[in-house]
């Protein structure tokens, strides 16, 4: 398990504005661990899904991530 940015914590708060403009280094940081959480990054390189139009290449590989059932 990893975490960001532990220590600081609630000490510092969370809030996460959807409407900035822009974005500090911490998160930054965290945006790109969530990403990588979710969908890693060699295998979203590999996928035809982030290059295709096409739905069955997409839904193969949320299937193949486990996010839909096969």
């Amino acid at each position: 398990m990893r975490f960001l940015h532990y220590r600081a914590g609630l000490s510092i708060g969370f809030f996460d504005d959807t409407e900035a403009t822009s974005i500090d280094e911490m998160e930054s940081e965290a945006n790109e661990f969530a990403s990588n959480i979710l969908i890693p990054e060699e295998k979203w390189k590999r996928s035809p899904a982030r290059i295709t139009k096409s739905a069955a290449a997409v839904e193969k590989f949320a299937k193949d991530l486990r996010f839909i059932p096969p």
